[in-house]
């Protein structure tokens, strides 16, 4: 027969009896221990029970119009790479952190300065509270500080990047 045509009766579309999806036959096949291995490797591959991917193949060349194993190529192909998804998680959470950080640092400043307002309009800034004041925006708002984050939070977002995220935090 042609592969153009379905491997059934006189050469005409399959009819209704070989085209259903119950499958209630058996077909016995031995392989050797490396053909066996690669047929697992194989669908392990493409994400498949070894049996789908011998049953795909058998079923494209029986008719050339199925493209199944094709369908299999297609979907492993769009299917992440779980080192690479479980990296591009991890690089995700530490951006998120330093994200958070930075942010934090600023809410602390602005929250500082409003108790600073509060405390001055109740007239209640003495100079030990001043003082206090002071030092903690000073170590929040320190060059230092945010020269030593900005540079860690762009190498995780090159990371991230190169990894493949086009996620923004």
């Amino acid at each position: 027969m042609s592969d153009n045509y379905p491997a059934g009766r006189g050469g005409s579309v399959a009819d209704p009896a070989c085209t259903s999806d119950r499958l209630s036959a058996r077909v016995t096949v031995r392989f050797s221990a490396s053909e066996r291995a690669a047929i697992d490797a194989r669908g392990a591959a493409l994400g498949v029970k070894p049996g789908a991917w011998l049953r795909a193949l058998a079923r494209d060349g029986l008719d050339a119009r199925r493209d199944e194993v094709e369908r299999f190529h297609r979907a492993a192909a769009r299917r992440p790479d779980p080192v690479r998804a479980a990296l591009v998680e991890q690089l995700r959470r530490a951006g998120s952190v330093l994200w958070r950080e930075r942010r934090r640092d600023e809410l602390a400043v602005k929250l500082l300065a409003e108790i600073r307002d509060l405390l001055r309009d109740g007239g209640q800034l003495d100079g030990k509270r001043a003082a206090a004041l002071d030092d903690a925006l000073a170590a929040l708002t320190d060059p230092g500080r945010e020269t030593a984050l900005i540079p860690v939070i762009v190498a995780v977002e090159a990371l991230r990047a190169d990894a493949g995220d086009r996620t923004r935090l």
